[in-house]
């Protein structure tokens, strides 16, 4: 999962997309959420620490709250300034490229908390 999560993240790179790179962010975080669940069940099953299941599955939950959270608000996501212009400035002209034949990017529209 972890060089899937990479390759995606590369993919929305190229495609300047960001709902990839939010569906690459999720891949890793599948990725922690298994390990800390492997590591949570293996205590339990191994030591007998019988509380270090739910531990697990509490800061599970926490970290899902937050990425919610963040998801929600849009925090996640950046977009070009080409994509952020109006429409009529989109057809007339074409989005500022640099030298290695990037866009740059705008900051991300963050909404009040």
């Amino acid at each position: 999962m972890p060089p899937l999560a990479t390759a995606k993240a590369r993919v929305a790179e190229a495609l300047e997309s960001s709902a990839t790179k939010s569906e690459s962010r999720q891949t890793m975080l599948c990725v922690y959420f298994s390990a800390a669940l492997l590591v949570g069940l293996g205590l339990n099953a191994s030591a007998g620490w019988w509380w270090a299941d739910p531990v697990t599955a509490l800061l599970i939950a926490a970290v899902a709250v937050k990425e919610g959270r963040d998801s929600w608000r849009g925090e996640a996501c950046c977009t070009t300034r080409y994509w952020l212009a109006t429409p009529a400035a989109r057809t007339t002209a074409a989005p500022e490229v640099s030298a290695g034949g990037a866009r740059p990017r705008a900051p991300c529209a963050k909404s009040p908390r």
